[in-house]
């Protein structure tokens, strides 16, 4: 059987749901949908340790694509339903993240904020982190290579939901030649 699957990724400057929303970013099949966000659009919380990590962060690029002013950033609302759009658009069975109680929580918190129906069911929500240990750290490496855009891109929601995808559909491809 064939499954479509949609990983999400976000950037924020909190843990808890609430927490300010700085990028967006899902992938499904040759899809890909990534999203700047202002972070004056919306009444998001940030915490202190969450900011300190930001300023350690060694990857330039995921800084500069954080918190440059100078990126078109759209306004959290437009953006939820931007996604909405997409996930509509691809029709997904399952919904992965690393780890969906992170990403998928806290787009729920603002889809209910804004009062937009949230597009997945709890049911549907898988977690990277189980099959990745099915994959060798060699496999890991080499998708890692494939997904990035740059010499440095980690903490990036764009490169991360890339190499997510990729890191589920080799599991797929690896169950499929066992059947």
């Amino acid at each position: 059987m064939k499954y479509v699957d949609l990983v999400i990724d976000i950037e924020t400057l909190g843990k808890e749901p609430g927490s300010t929303i700085l990028e967006i970013a899902a992938s499904c099949g040759a899809y890909g949908l990534t999203l700047l966000i202002d972070p004056n659009s919306h009444p998001g919380k940030f915490d202190l340790d969450t900011l300190l990590w930001w300023s350690t962060v060694p990857e330039r690029p995921a800084i500069q694509r954080a918190f440059d002013s100078s990126e078109r950033r759209y306004g959290l609302e437009i953006a939820l339903n931007r996604l909405n759009d997409f996930i509509k658009e691809n029709e997904p069975d399952y919904f992965w993240g690393c780890s969906p109680d992170f990403d998928y929580k806290h787009l729920e918190y603002w889809f209910k904020h804004f009062q937009i129906e949230i597009p997945w069911k709890y049911y549907q929500l898988r977690d990277v982190r189980t099959i990745r240990d099915f994959l060798s750290q060699e496999k890991l490496d080499d998708l890692k290579e494939q997904a990035t855009m740059i010499d440095t891109c980690q903490h990036m929601a764009e490169y991360d939901a890339r190499y997510e995808a990729l890191i589920v559909k080799a599991v797929r491809q690896k169950i499929e030649l066992l059947k």
